[in-house]
């Protein structure tokens, strides 16, 4: 928040933050992790900034076998805590359900041959050069295709990362204008019909998931190393 601040770009609770922001005024109980979304051209914006900028932080990618993932995290390995964040690109809102069907054809030819290349499972600094040169040159391929619109009537998610399960095309008033919403005793941007928003993510957003599992996105540490980290963070909070 500070960094987009600094630099005049917004980010916003999507997803699962979303729905525990507007829920549960913070996380939901049995997850484990924060998901924000943002324009790409803000999104650039913000990974070069906090990339040249910041001694604490980065914004890299995890490499899964079909896609990556934008990561916000720490510099000093030691620390786990990441943040997702998901940039979108511009599209029209008329015949959504066409372009989906377009979208969703590129995107399964592209995590077919991404993960035809075999490449380790990571964040980038753990994959060779020669195996991210090449996620990237099939990724760039299509990326260039869907994100050329500085602007449109409805979003979606940028084509080289998210690999959705259900139609992901949202109306621009559906999201914007962004509006403030408290989680976890701070407050942050959230779609702008948020009901709207959650009904068109999850149906009936209200209601409980018959069986509870709790998000595990964190690695397993010894009582040493929970020792060690909750140190180290002790130290950025008192500066």
């Amino acid at each position: 928040k500070k960094y987009c601040n600094e630099i005049g770009v917004k980010f916003w609770l999507r997803g699962g933050s979303a729905l525990g922001a507007f829920r549960h005024r913070g996380f939901i109980p049995w997850d484990d992790d924060v998901d924000l979304g943002m324009i790409r051209e803000d999104f650039d914006k913000l990974t070069d900034y906090v990339n040249s900028n910041s001694k604490d932080f980065e914004i890299t990618y995890f490499y899964h076998p079909e896609c990556k993932v934008a990561k916000f995290v720490f510099r000093n390995e030691k620390c786990p805590i990441f943040i997702d964040i998901f940039p979108f690109d511009w599209c029209e809102w008329e015949n959504s359900d066409e372009f989906w069907a377009k979208w969703m054809k590129d995107k399964n030819e592209l995590a077919n041959k991404v993960k035809s290349l075999n490449h380790k499972v990571g964040y980038a600094k753990e994959l060779t050069h020669n195996e991210i040169e090449k996620i990237e040159y099939l990724n760039n391929k299509l990326k260039n295709k869907y994100s050329q619109k500085n602007n449109g009537t409805a979003i979606c998610y940028a084509i080289e990362q998210v690999y959705p399960k259900a139609k992901r095309v949202f109306a621009k008033d559906m999201v914007f204008p962004l509006k403030m919403v408290e989680f976890e005793g701070q407050m942050f941007y959230s779609p702008a019909k948020t009901e709207e928003y959650l009904k068109f993510y999850y149906g009936n957003y209200m209601r409980f998931p018959n069986e509870i599992n709790v998000e595990q996105h964190a690695f397993m540490f010894s009582k040493e190393e929970y020792a060690e980290i909750d140190n180290l963070f002790k130290k950025y909070i008192e500066r």
